[in-house]
């Protein structure tokens, strides 16, 4: 069993970033990359468990089994353990359901693209009972798309009710030739179409 937590500051203070708290996507990105580096594809489903924060929790899967839980802890676990910082993030995988998963699995060799990335980010706004793992996993279907993140969440009056906003890198790239900006916005458009059809979710304009 592997558990983490990360809390506190993701930089050091400055005058350009005063505000810079560690939130659940930074440690997201660092179980995914981690994960990523030994040739391990996971995907997320939103839980909720009493020590994390509402909608700030999620279950870890690998080929469909649950092998982990990633999530914010509640304000009454920080208070409890004397955790002096606003907030603090907490993984913990299963590495034996981990391994077991991965021994029925076909492993599959894709040669690194020569070819540079082309990065988008977009601010989309949608109904808050949306996963974001829904979206990375709509945008992740494209076959120019090798990589999309979650960079912000937002809700807030300037939204209509029932509607949160999301910001996301998004990091197309092609094996065989370099993308031009045709081939992005081209890329892109489809899956802006596919995103609001499937799920009601449209560029953020404001």
């Amino acid at each position: 069993m592997i558990v983490g937590i990360i809390s506190g500051p993701l930089t050091p203070p400055s005058w350009i970033t005063s505000n810079n708290n560690t939130d659940f996507f930074d440690l997201k990105g660092l179980v995914h990359a981690g994960l990523q580096k030994v040739g391990i594809n996971e995907t997320y489903e939103a839980d909720s468990e009493m020590c994390f924060k509402e909608s700030c929790c999620a279950r870890i899967l690998v080929n469909g089994s649950e092998v982990g839980v990633i999530g914010e802890l509640s304000e009454s676990v920080i208070n409890a353990f004397d955790i002096r910082t606003p907030n603090a993030i907490l993984f913990e995988l299963d590495l034996e359901t981990i391994l077991r998963s991965q021994r029925t699995s076909t492993w599959a060799f894709n040669p690194l693209s020569r070819f540079p990335t082309a990065k988008r980010d977009l601010a989309l706004v949608l109904p808050e009972d949306i996963p974001a793992e829904s979206i990375i996993q709509a945008l992740s279907r494209d076959k120019l798309v090798i990589d999309a993140n979650i960079f912000d969440v937002y809700s807030g009056d300037t939204l209509p009710s029932g509607m949160k906003s999301l910001g996301v890198h998004i990091y197309f790239q092609a094996s065989n030739r370099t993308l031009t900006n045709k081939d992005v916005d081209k890329a892109l458009s489809t899956l802006l179409k596919s995103l609001e059809k499937d799920m009601g979710a449209v560029l953020r304009t404001t």
